[in-house]
């Protein structure tokens, strides 16, 4: 019983344990046990309303089909959906919690929630290393899941007294040397792992060297394929050229000599170096036109094909001069092709510059530092390189070309650069994002202790920054590198031509970005500069403009409003003894009051009539809450006003009441009696009978429509019809 007497807020601290649990915050502010739910709106069991915008950090998704639990899930529905356990909890939950402490073992005294399993599991790992931090001997304990990808180890305190982030890589004792746990050490010597990762990126974008751009044909298509079958019978019974034409055409200046003209181009074509032979040469109808048709030796994708096309352009002007010709060109599949690939090369430099260039000026403009884009950007570069070397070596060199099912090599498709270039850079520049935004975050909170400091003492400051950051945020660079390289791999074995080298391209380069560079270039670049890594001029310092993106802004007016609050409270007294017993009468008004949601619209009016009409009237101002509950607020510059306005609205919602006597209108006659409107929307029967206190022959004798009477109601019937009394308000 003495448990059931317990307030549900100290109940919740003692059987349940929340990730908020970790913060110094959640001592002082007890978890919001949720009663029910409205719309966005949370209830307590104290009757406090909260916005719910907490709920949107995780959607959970159940099913069953066990009867018992359906019925108790379709009740809790109707009552309260779910609360997320984000210092906020609910009855079910804590009953649940206190039941099962009595089953479980000994020392398990707290529960924690969660809907899935690797949440459970760092859970579990936490709990377990808090344990493991309390056996004697013992110093500090660092998890072993998921050291070894991400390089991050949460540490116990020896006490158990609190989690931090360290750079504790194996479990301690008090005695002994350390025992590996998995976890990588930050290594002594950064610069020797800036050359170490450099030169191995380095070195992987070699292969891109041997890499061609083109619109590759159905000679790359899948072996096997019906396209690539046709394009390989083609190519053996005529040349491989036959299956991609080059067409010249001209304007013939002397139509008499067209066909001499059109022989002359076409005899002149088939000497040249790349040319297997002529397969159409004539004039058109009216002998206008000459229209030539060559086969290439090679395909179109070959570099042979490529020189061939650029050979004839460059002297278009000599066959024009020679053959009596204007306006030479050369058209067909393969020139097309060529012209595109050529174009999205020439495209690819300034691309590449503006893309580069606006990363760095915003980069730089979020961090404040001018040696954190300028290592982004040379990251970004490294893993580019990395991810085309890839691809130049499978589609170029043919490394690997057999495993990966690579029917052909030699070239792949022009769009490749970037459409790779685009997304890395995307998914690049995130990783920086969040990586470096957490260590700046945790240098910004050691750098007031720094400042001071000796030189020395900045530096290791700034790197232990670089840790904390590392540490807090590369389980999140990990996993979306993961489900990023996982995704594209997927599509590295498929048949398609265009697709699989791209994808190849983007594995290998997310691969590269997220482990090699943001994970273990930038940081050991970061520790490397210290405080360096946070420098910028400040002539530039005032001509970028400031986005504050983290929030440090907010958190310094926070923190301003924090200590302005305390210091007003610790004075408030001095100078106000006691709150003054009433108002100034200059001092504005403001009266909440509540009303029957279904009456809300009488305060309305239809088309706002009513509310408008206490607006003019009062000069108040009227809010009414659209959250359903009844609630209506009234600001005013003065207490009559205000007054005023909460009558008329009270006067608009109120019930009618038997024996009470209204000042109502007349609104409509008949020879029975008069109905009367004693509230808004609410008329009485005012029976002939009951006029006067002597005999009325005619309702209009004494009465007519819009006359204002005094009436009592005498009754309010099971059909809820009023039935008014003018005798007694009358002396005869």
């Amino acid at each position: 019983m003495a448990l059931e007497q317990e307030n549900w807020e100290s109940r919740d601290m003692r059987y349940i344990w929340h990730p908020a649990a970790q913060m110094k915050d959640y001592e002082a502010l007890p978890p919001m046990v949720i009663a029910r739910a409205k719309g966005v709106w949370l209830y307590d069991v104290h009757g406090k309303k909260y916005l719910d915008i907490i709920s949107s950090w995780w959607c959970n998704l159940f099913g069953h089909c066990n009867p018992i639990i359906n019925q108790a899930v379709k009740e809790q529905i109707d009552n309260l959906e779910h609360v997320i356990f984000a210092n906020f909890s609910n009855e079910a939950a804590i009953c649940l919690a206190e039941a099962l402490a009595k089953i479980v073992p000994k020392g398990l005294a707290k529960f924690h929630f969660n809907d899935n399993g690797s949440a459970a599991g760092e859970a579990a790992v936490n709990v377990f290393a808090l344990r493991a931090s309390q056996i004697d001997g013992v110093a500090m304990v660092s998890p072993p899941f998921g050291a070894q990808t991400t390089g991050a180890a949460s540490t116990v305190s020896a006490d158990g007294s609190h989690v931090a982030a360290g750079p504790s890589m194996a479990v301690r004792t008090q005695s002994g040397g350390p025992r590996p746990a998995g976890c990588v050490r930050r290594t002594r010597r950064p610069w020797v792992t800036i050359g170490a990762v450099v030169a191995l990126l380095g070195l992987c974008a070699v292969p891109a060297s041997g890499l061609r751009l083109a619109l590759t044909d159905n000679g790359f298509a899948e072996k096997g394929s019906q396209q690539r079958e046709t394009y390989d019978a083609v190519a053996a019974a005529y040349g491989e050229g036959y299956n991609f034409p080059i067409v010249v055409i001209a304007d013939v200046s002397q139509p008499s000599g067209s066909v001499a003209a059109v022989q002359g181009l076409a005899q002149e074509l088939s000497r040249l170096d790349g040319v297997e032979g002529v397969s159409l040469a004539t004039p058109n109808q009216d002998g206008t036109l000459a229209f030539v048709q060559i086969r290439p030796e090679k395909s179109q994708a070959d570099p042979a094909t490529m020189e061939l096309v650029r050979s004839i352009r460059s002297h278009a002007d000599d066959y024009e001069s020679r053959y009596g010709l204007t306006d030479l060109m050369v058209t067909g599949q393969t020139a097309v092709a060529i012209d595109v690939a050529e174009e999205l090369n020439a495209a690819l430099i300034p691309v590449g510059i503006v893309v580069v260039g606006l990363s760095l000026i915003l980069l730089m403009v979020v961090f404040r530092s001018v040696a954190v884009p300028l290592t982004a950007t040379l990251g970004y570069l490294l893993s580019l390189g990395a991810g085309m070397g890839a691809v130049g070596a499978v589609f170029g060199w043919g490394w690997a070309a057999d495993p990966l099912a690579v029917s052909k090599v030699g070239a792949v498709i022009s769009f490749l650069p970037v459409i790779v270039m685009g997304v890395l850079f995307g998914l690049a520049m995130d990783y920086q994002v969040f990586l470096v935004s957490r260590m700046r975050e945790e240098r910004n909170r050691r750098r007031g202790g720094a400042t001071v400091a000796t030189p020395a003492a900045r530096h290791e400051a700034a790197a232990v920054a670089v840790k904390a950051g590392f540490l807090g945020s590369a389980k999140v660079v990990a996993a979306a590198a993961v489900i990023m390289t996982g995704v594209f791999v997927a599509f590295v074995h498929t048949d398609n031509v265009y697709v699989k080298p791209i994808a190849l391209g983007l594995t290998v380069g997310i691969a590269a970005d997220a482990f090699l560079v943001r994970m273990t270039l930038i940081p050991a670049i970061m520790v490397a500069l210290g405080e360096k890594a946070w420098w910028l001029p400040a002539w530039l310092d005032r001509l970028l403009p400031v986005v504050d993106v983290e929030g440090e802004g907010l958190e310094q007016a926070l923190e301003q409003a924090r200590v302005g609050r305390a210091h007003i409270l610790e004075n408030m007294l001095e100078e106000i003894a006691e709150p003054r017993a009433e108002l100034s009468p200059y001092a504005p008004r403001c009266i909440s009051m509540r009303v029957d949601p279904d009456k809300v619209r009488l305060v309305i009016g239809p088309g706002g009539k009513n509310v408008n009409k206490i607006v003019e009237e009062t000069g108040c101002k009227i809010d009414i809450s659209d959250d359903d509950v009844g609630l209506i607020s009234i600001y005013s510059s003065d207490e009559p006003s205000a007054a005023k306005a909460k009558d008329m609205i009270e006067y608009l919602t109120a019930d009618v009441e038997v024996g009470k006597t209204y000042e109502g209108e007349v609104k409509r006659i008949m020879s029975f009696g008069a109905f009367i409107e004693i509230l808004p929307g609410k008329e009485g029967l005012l029976h002939i009978s009951r006029i006067a206190n002597h005999r009325v022959e005619k309702v209009e004798d004494v009465m007519n429509i819009g006359d204002k009477v005094k009436v009592k109601v005498t009754e309010i019937d099971n059909q809820n019809r009023i039935n008014l009394s003018r005798k007694e308000l009358v002396e005869n």
